[in-house]
């Protein structure tokens, strides 16, 4: 009976099969269907609509945990699993170390932006039943796709994010597909608007960033970008990039650059977290694609099999031991003239070194001129006031790097929030309390980093210790 049921394609059948997991099992680890809905096409006045969301107790706790504890929110799909070409959604939550967790599979017989959010609606109303306090989330992430975009901010209430992958991803395509010229030239081209895209990414915040898009712009359109990409289709429409990516990534999807939960942590920038799910599900399925009925058992083992994955919703993203002994090094020069000091409009100060001459060497960099620091500086007050900026003053990101104890202009702090010059500036700051006569009380559970080791002449072990609270003090 359960292999007929399997294979039938009758509405009727497909109700029962899903009736016989659709109340709330007392082990929190066993999957059931949370949210349901069959309609035949008379109900459904067209297409028969089917609705199905497979969770856990455990997936559903995890979900509230998540918002509580400042996570984002995020979906994404494939249409590999399912014979009648179903689409099916994974739900996840990303925590602050980047690390996605399941919180839900569904299926649904469309991916209509109406059809999703309804779906994803009805999985939050399983977890408001078991937790009423449940508010939503203040940031979701997704690609492009309206279905997931907007059903994920109109169900939670969320600000959405926009994949930082796809939304260059989706722009080297445009130029590989349009650009006028070989290969190399579209390559050089393409590098260009990389590196550009780079700067307006790292945004400190909303007016930084429109002023940093009206720069770049004016440049792509004074180098002729917007004429060595034209191309008309059919109709004989015109279209080129800068058109493109204004129109797409600038008035439509502008959510891509480096959003801040608070001074410490920067919110995720990647979808590739519930992308890289999907690919994997697809894996744990065999590959294959399957009728409704094996899709949907496969789909209840599979919130059984992540509810038992360890997954935790504090986790922080740390710096690496690597990166402390970088900005150890680098912290040592701050007060020369390789780290210059400037005044900050609003109050603190601007630090403000120069580029490596070599990829190893902390130290090796040329020594930063008081003007061209108060230049840099200047800069970084325009943006942080909205003020306009050039492309000619957007250039001293190329040469020197300006940062503070939160925040720092190269490209290695964007993913992750973290990079030598903003800890070397952390560390600075605790150092001028480290004197022999300071007695420091550490509470259990404080982050502690051994920077340097040394024996003395009595062949006595002294450690340094850098402790990295959860606050961000060092």
């Amino acid at each position: 009976v359960l292999e007929e049921k399997f294979k039938t394609a009758k509405v009727g059948d497909l109700v029962s099969l899903v009736d016989c997991d659709s109340e709330m099992p007392r082990d929190t680890h066993k999957g059931w269907w949370c949210h349901t809905q069959v309609l035949s096409h008379a109900e459904a006045a067209g297409d028969a609509r089917i609705t199905l969301v497979a969770t856990t107790r455990k997936l559903i706790d995890r979900c509230a945990i998540a918002a509580a504890h400042g996570c984002v929110i995020s979906a994404d799909g494939g249409h590999k699993f399912c014979l009648m070409g179903w689409p099916m959604t994974i739900i996840g939550v990303n925590n602050r170390a980047g690390n996605f967790g399941v919180v839900a599979l569904c299926l649904s017989s469309s991916s209509g932006t109406e059809h999703v959010t309804h779906m994803i609606q009805g999985f939050k109303a399983a977890v408001v039943r078991h937790h009423p306090d449940f508010k939503g989330f203040e940031f979701s992430m997704s690609d492009s796709e309206d279905c997931y975009r907007s059903g994920l901010s109109e169900t939670f209430g969320s600000e959405p994010l926009q994949c930082w992958f796809h939304t260059k991803q989706a722009c080297k395509k445009y130029i590989e597909a349009h650009c006028i010229g070989a290969k190399q030239e579209r390559l050089e081209m393409w590098n260009t608007i990389s590196h550009d895209m780079d700067v307006i990414h790292n945004s400190t915040k909303q007016a930084d960033w429109e002023q940093r898009v009206k720069a770049m712009m004016l440049k792509w359109r004074s180098a002729k970008i917007d004429e060595k990409t034209l191309w008309h289709n059919k109709k004989g429409d015109a279209y080129n990039f800068v058109d493109y990516f204004e129109a797409q990534h600038v008035t439509q999807r502008p959510e891509w650059w480096v959003r801040r939960h608070d001074d410490n942590q920067v919110a995720i920038t990647t979808n590739n977290g519930a992308e890289s799910c999907v690919k994997q599900t697809r894996n744990d399925g065999g590959n294959v694609v399957g009728a409704v009925g094996p899709v949907l058992k496969f789909m209840l083992l599979q919130v059984e099999n992540e509810s038992s994955a360890c997954w935790e919703a504090s986790a922080l993203r740390e710096p690496t031991r690597a990166q402390w002994h970088k900005a150890d090094a680098f912290q040592r020069l701050i007060g020369t003239s390789k780290v210059q000091s400037v005044p900050k409009m609003g109050g603190g100060h601007w630090y403000v070194t120069s580029a490596r001459a070599t990829g190893d060497d902390i130290a090796s960099r040329p020594p930063v001129t008081v003007r061209a620091a108060k230049a840099a500086a200047k800069v970084m007050d325009c943006l942080a006031g909205g003020d306009p900026i050039t492309v000619e003053q957007l250039k001293v990101f190329d040469e020197t790097r300006v940062f503070t104890q939160s925040w720092c202009s190269c490209l290695a702090f964007a993913p992750t929030g973290f990079c030598h010059h903003r800890l070397g500036a952390m560390m600075r700051a605790g150092c001028e309390l480290d004197t022999p006569e300071l007695g420091v009380t550490l509470e259990q559970g404080t982050e502690c980093y051994v920077v340097e080791e040394a024996k003395n002449a009595k062949g006595s072990l002294r450690s340094r210790i850098v402790c990295y609270t959860a606050n961000g003090s060092p």
